[in-house]
């Protein structure tokens, strides 16, 4: 399981981070089942010194049950509070989508994204807004600008591992949705019974040359990445085409760039616990920029600081030194 947190923010005199007169309350319902996940009245926790910040936590996973919420489901919670002896509600929504449960708690989440960017600047508070900002830091996170003298980083958690089954007389097949190139020149190959010598990649022009010499059935030995035709509806899509064509069922292991998505309510950003601090000072820089209309300041300076420390890291970690993949 992994947990979910309801953040609320107080702004009293001169929109300054302020306490309640006592614990604000708060209520979560599913708007599509009517039922009640938090009854009304339930009261929010505060850390020690921390002023005018409440937050509720709820189970995220499994079935959804009392303070116990589920993955593509849209929520919407009320806070009640009482302020200078004012009553004061505040009624909002969140989208609930695929976490992974074990998560450290240490990852950023989108929750933790959107306060990086409210902590700084308090007044940006439209969700569509916020949801930009965390979008664009994300994509500056994950394609970095050069800070070291190498070139832009290409992170180690973006090459995953995958498997193709190769079929009888078939010799192309459909790529992830998110796939964004081969790693490395080469793919292994294995049978139920056998491995073979690993299939060596080749431009399409030459896997096409070939079959139009002898189109012959095998143990293929040469394969070429090439672009579907693009569809406006689903993007840009990727095929694997293998020669000679395939004369059995056989396993093809191979790595490849994945294309990741944004990161939505609910989620975590790729990187894990080890790139918190870099993905949450790129969007503090994003919101920075909007707020300067365009110009870097400080807070892109921690960015560039935490990338520096990330980028090492993930050498470290992974020996990531060449895209080569080794088998």
């Amino acid at each position: 399981m992994a947990i979910f947190t309801i953040n609320f923010r107080l702004y009293g005199a001169a929109d300054a981070l302020a306490d309640a007169d006592a614990l604000p309350t708060i209520e979560v319902t599913n708007p599509t089942t009517a039922e009640t996940i938090v009854a009304a009245g339930s009261a929010m926790t505060q850390a020690a010194g921390d002023t005018g910040h409440y937050t509720y936590a709820l189970t995220y996973g499994g079935a959804e049950a009392a303070d116990t919420i589920i993955e593509n489901q849209t929520y919407e919670y009320t806070v009640s509070y009482v302020y200078n002896t004012g009553n004061f509600t505040v009624d909002d929504m969140f989208a609930s989508g695929t976490a992974t449960a074990g998560e450290s708690t240490l990852t950023a989440t989108y929750n933790d994204l959107m306060t990086a960017i409210q902590d700084a600047y308090k007044d940006f508070t439209d969700a569509a807004l916020l949801a930009r900002m965390i979008k664009e830091a994300y994509l500056m996170f994950l394609y970095p600008p050069d800070v070291l003298g190498k070139g832009s980083h290409v992170w180690s958690f973006l090459s995953p591992s995958a498997t193709l089954t190769l079929e009888a007389n078939d010799y192309d097949y459909d790529l992830p949705a998110t796939f964004g190139g081969i790693v490395g020149n080469q793919i292994v190959l294995q049978s139920t019974t056998d491995y073979y010598d690993p299939v060596r990649m080749v431009t399409p022009e030459q896997i096409h040359r070939m079959r139009l010499g002898v189109s012959t059935t095998s143990v293929p030995n040469y394969a070429a990445v090439q672009p579907k035709a693009f569809v406006a509806g689903t993007g840009s899509r990727w095929e694997l085409i293998v020669y000679p064509t395939p004369d059995a069922t056989y396993t093809a292991g191979y790595r490849f760039n994945v294309n990741p998505d944004a990161v939505v309510a609910g989620e975590y950003p790729i990187g894990g616990p080890q790139h918190a601090l870099t993905i949450r000072a790129a969007c503090r820089a994003k919101a920075e920029q909007k707020r300067s209309g365009g110009a870097r300041g400080h807070y892109y300076l921690e960015f560039v600081d935490c990338l520096r420390a990330s980028i090492q890291q993930d050498e470290i970690y992974m020996g990531y030194n060449t895209p080569e993949v080794v088998w």
